[in-house]
């Protein structure tokens, strides 16, 4: 029961980071990167001030992820209950260990 916990925390932990580095725009330049090189190939590469100005409507225009701390809250709490039923779950079979012995 707690790996069952444990697992749906970890979704939620990760999907809450995820969208948190795409909030702050650590991945702008890469895909807007992505963008130039696909136009490179298709031979439509403007000049390079159009460029500076599209990346800086790119950026501006991206869209933003809201909620991402309910998601990281909600992850803590699955992963404060994974710990405690796996506490408990250890205490539990320990007592019945003791309970079993003459």
């Amino acid at each position: 029961m707690s790996d069952m916990f444990f697992i749906i925390a970890i979704v939620f932990i990760i999907t809450g980071l995820m969208e948190l580095v795409l909030n702050t725009g650590f991945f702008n330049s890469m895909a807007f990167g992505g963008k130039c090189l696909y136009r490179i190939f298709r031979r439509r590469l403007g000049p390079s001030a159009q460029l500076k100005e599209e990346y800086i409507e790119y950026a501006n225009t991206r869209r933003k992820f809201a909620g991402i701390s309910l998601l990281l809250i909600t992850g803590m709490g699955f992963l404060g209950i994974s710990v405690l039923s796996f506490m408990l779950g250890e205490a539990f079979s320990k007592l019945q260990f003791l309970k079993k012995q003459p």
